[in-house]
């Protein structure tokens, strides 16, 4: 198993945007970006036990957009549910290696931008946004700048999906003995809260929020929010349903039973 040493917590405060590029710029990436669906045991049963029963509604549409897409272990999917699909990623390495991948693919165009912007993102242009175990890695700053420019970029009605970190919730209780726990990255100045109260800011409409313990049991250190540009008026929006998932674990689990045992045999040479 490959073991990843992640920016050390110590600029809470700064968006890091510079660490975050420098040290995906020097990843290795062993298997691809494959190696981060491990514990599903493959690609496919993540994409499918985890993130497509998520997105199965909003799909297929127009044009997606893939914030910090990483080598392509998402898009590798999105690809197929949209018209368009717009792939965004702070690192050339990441976009280099998608248009490697995805050369055949007319349909997918690639950015590399400063971490932080979506200017070459037309308005209005955008019925799902997706951001999946990426922005677990960026301070608040960033995720709130990402969904300030996302009610620009979504239609009316588009819907945006990210995963962020919710480390912030439990930093207090944990700050001073966090050798003791597997963060992964995660960055303690982004919560669930906070996203719900840019939103609020900025116009967009929360619909739902996953409180996740994705690296150990208690620790909901991820979040992933569900939002939409809703025209309506705010004041007559219901309040976000908020689900904290104690079972997360076992639907990881899950996905790798099921992979394992509904696959075809091994060939034998």
């Amino acid at each position: 198993m490959t073991v990843v040493a992640f920016p050390k917590l110590d600029h809470v405060a700064d968006p890091n945007v510079a660490a975050n590029r420098d040290f995906w710029e020097k990843y290795i990436w062993p298997d691809g970006g494959d190696e981060w669906s491990r514990p599903w045991g493959t690609p496919d049963a993540m994409w499918l036990t985890s993130i497509y029963p998520r997105l199965a509604r909003f799909m297929p549409t127009g044009h997606i957009l893939e914030i910090a897409c990483g080598f392509g272990r998402v898009s590798n999917y999105l690809r197929y549910f949209a018209d368009r699909l717009t792939l965004v990623d702070l690192a050339p390495k990441c976009i280099a290696a998608c248009k490697e991948r995805f050369a055949r693919e007319k349909h997918v165009e690639y950015h590399v931008n400063d971490g932080r912007s979506l200017e070459m993102v037309a308005d209005s242009s955008v019925d799902l946004a997706v951001s999946w175990d990426s922005l677990v890695h960026t301070e608040h700053e960033t995720v709130r700048e990402y969904l300030r420019q996302l009610r620009r970029k979504l239609r009316p009605g588009g819907v945006g999906f990210i995963h962020h970190s919710n480390l912030g919730m439990q930093w207090d209780q944990i700050r001073d003995e966090v050798e003791k726990h597997t963060l992964g990255g995660r960055r303690p100045s982004m919560t669930a809260e906070k996203f719900r109260k840019d939103a609020a800011e900025f116009g967009v409409r929360v619909l739902s929020q996953e409180l996740l313990p994705w690296t150990e049991p208690g620790l909901y250190c991820d979040c992933f929010s569900l939002f939409m540009r809703d025209e309506g008026d705010p004041a007559t929006w219901p309040a976000p349903r908020l689900e904290v998932r104690e079972d997360w674990g076992r639907e990881v689990a899950a996905g790798k039973l099921i992979g394992d045992l509904y696959r075809p045999p091994a060939r034998i040479e």
